[in-house]
């Protein structure tokens, strides 16, 4: 009796099996959304010293196999351009810089590679940004430009942004009045530094949107700012910056993506000054990434964001980080799960000696 039983369970289980194989190959098929974001420098620190056309290519084919769907490429940060800017400060004709080819000086060797690649990729005519935009359209992804909006790492604080340099009550400050690093947002002049590269990249080249890393650091006030007056200032500021892309998008016949990575509690983003609330209410952005600043929180509370962004287009993405720290298990981008089942953002970093150090933001796709 109970070998009959047990049989036909089998049986029922392998007809449920077959049923069921073409609806879980259907849902395989389609590509979820994954975005991976890489460091302004990564690919010049991991790549061949006469990188070219074909290894910049390289780099997005190797993301299609990878099944990701979007790619992110850091283009400002710190106050500095990585592209052919005629609006911003472009980092290797600033002689503040960590190699100044005005001097021959240099600090860190990285540097001067990173200078003497990206101006020899000009000089053929293969402007990493262009390249990078015609390779992924040409395998099905889009691309966003990403600023990193308010970078603090010790360069950065050594060597502020030229607008800080000229002009010091811009930086931002702690309540004593000690200068920490980066620019305060407060100031008009601190936003319009960085709305032109945002613009000029927007109407000057062929992606698909625009990244703002709101957590490269997060701070963007001086710690006397009022919660208020924060929160003001940057709703305004994506008003700002979605306004602009509507207008550039309505020229170039296509919808223009905005996405934003934000802290990874409401509490935190309220603290700073960002309403992400509004911002999914007033239809701002288009995609959003809560994210831990530089580590994977396994407790990450998807639960808050996933209530203000139910019933909305807004896509939820959260963050993979390295497993416990900036130091733990790397993998190589050439690693990426070819089949990944869920809505990630993965960010590149770079380590030394020719590997890079991606840094994966994973995540789930949100009630849409």
């Amino acid at each position: 009796m109970r070998h009959r039983i047990a049989h036909r369970l089998l049986w029922t289980i392998l007809f449920l099996a077959l049923v069921a194989a073409p609806s879980l190959r259907a849902r395989d098929a389609e590509r979820r959304p994954v975005l991976y974001n890489g460091d302004s420098d990564w690919f010049y620190w991991t790549g061949p010293e006469d990188m070219d056309r074909a290894y910049l290519q390289g780099i997005v084919n190797r993301l299609a196999a990878a099944r990701v769907s979007m790619y992110s490429q850091t283009l400002y940060d710190g106050g500095h351009c990585f592209y052919a800017t005629q609006a911003g400060v472009r980092f290797d004709n600033d002689p503040d810089y960590m190699y100044s080819p005005a001097t021959g000086r240099f600090t860190v060797l990285e540097a001067w590679r990173m200078v003497a690649s990206f101006r020899r990729l000009l000089s053929q005519g293969n402007e990493p940004l262009k390249v990078f935009v015609e390779t992924c359209h040409q395998q099905g992804l889009k691309f966003l430009a990403c600023l990193r909006m308010n970078d603090r790492h010790d360069f950065n604080v050594k060597h502020p942004p030229v607008i800080v340099r000229q002009h010091p009550e811009m930086a931002m400050k702690r309540k004593d009045g000690a200068c920490i690093g980066g620019m305060d947002f407060q100031h008009p002049e601190v936003r319009d530094f960085v709305f032109k590269p945002m613009e000029e990249m927007a109407r000057e080249y062929d992606v698909d949107g625009l990244e703002l890393d709101w957590m490269r650091w997060a701070q963007m006030f001086s710690e006397d700012v009022p919660r208020e007056k924060r929160m003001a200032i940057m709703s305004d500021y994506h008003r700002r910056i979605r306004k602009m892309l509507d207008e550039v998008g309505k020229q170039k016949g296509k919808h223009l993506l905005l996405s934003i990575r934000a802290p990874q509690t409401l509490e935190e983003c309220d603290a700073l000054g960002f309403d992400v609330a509004a911002y999914v209410r007033e239809g701002l952005i288009d995609i959003l990434c809560l994210s831990d600043f530089i580590i994977l929180d396994p407790h990450l509370r998807v639960g808050p964001y996933r209530r203000i962004t139910r019933g909305t287009e807004v896509l939820l993405l959260s963050t993979l980080h390295d497993s416990a720290s900036q130091d733990a298990a790397r993998q190589s981008p050439r690693r990426i799960p070819p089949n990944t089942g869920a809505a990630w953002r993965i960010r590149a970093r770079p380590v030394r000696l020719c590997k890079s150090r991606p840094v994966l933001r994973s995540g789930c796709k949100a009630d849409r």
